[in-house]
């Protein structure tokens, strides 16, 4: 049974897609410290992120039999915790080449996430008869929205880009435990 309160499957829903949108938009406001951190340049940089879309492209292409023997329920509630902590432990990379590598379980992460947040929204609207998709989606980019105003309001405040991205894997664990 959930920590949290007990949620209806459109809440739930609802909260999946703004806490996996919260969990993949945490890294985006502190691109150009990791930047700077690393001494790489656009090209090295934009090189070295393609480390997540390449482990959203094989999850996407290669999960779908690993994610019906986990159970969507399971890979919610460790998938988006995941994630996020994916970003951060890349945050502490050395290089494009380490960042690249380091991105790759975070892109892995988000094609499994991916996969299971449409299912289930598409399972709740099959259940209930009514649309669901649009607001759930609306609920992503508040999530991609206010990630974003967090972490420029933590970088404002000096906190280490490392510090920020950790303390959001706590966060984000703890009310994935309500879903």
């Amino acid at each position: 049974m959930p920590a949290g309160p007990r949620l209806t499957p459109t809440r739930r829903v609802y909260a999946a897609f703004f806490l996996y949108a919260v969990a993949l938009g945490g890294i985006f406001p502190r691109l150009g410290e990791l930047q700077r951190a690393m001494g790489l340049n656009e090209r090295q940089l934009g090189l070295a992120l393609i480390g997540t879309a390449s482990g959203t492209m094989v999850s996407l292409t290669l999960a779908g039999r690993w994610l019906e023997r986990l159970g969507h329920r399971t890979v919610l509630l460790a998938g988006i915790p995941l994630l996020a902590l994916g970003y951060a432990l890349a945050s502490g990379a050395g290089s494009a080449t380490a960042l690249y590598l380091m991105l790759l379980p975070a892109g892995l992460c988000i094609g499994a996430v991916e996969i299971v947040v449409n299912l289930e929204a598409d399972r709740v609207e099959h259940q209930l008869g009514q649309r669901i998709m649009g607001r759930a989606h609306a609920w992503w980019s508040i999530g991609f929205f206010s990630a974003g105003l967090l972490g420029a309001a933590i970088a404002q405040q000096g906190v280490p880009v490392q510090v920020h991205l950790l303390g959001m894997v706590l966060v984000i664990a703890v009310a994935c435990a309500g879903l």
